[in-house]
């Protein structure tokens, strides 16, 4: 459970912080993705080992 909370924190963050949105590239009217979402793409990206893939090809 500690995990979703962490994630409803960003999901939080997300909408509450204008300065982060558009860190992100999110419009302030533009719909937000929920806890539910972003832990499911979190999940899909690690099973897929991307980002770990994406920091070794910096590493050449």
């Amino acid at each position: 459970m500690s995990i979703l909370n962490q994630l409803g924190f960003t999901e939080y963050q997300i909408r509450d912080r204008l300065s982060f949105m558009h860190f992100l590239g999110f419009d302030r009217h533009q719909r937000i993705s929920d806890v539910k979402t972003i832990w499911l793409s979190q999940k899909t990206l690690a099973q897929a080992r991307v980002v770990e893939r994406f920091f070794q090809q910096l590493d050449r």
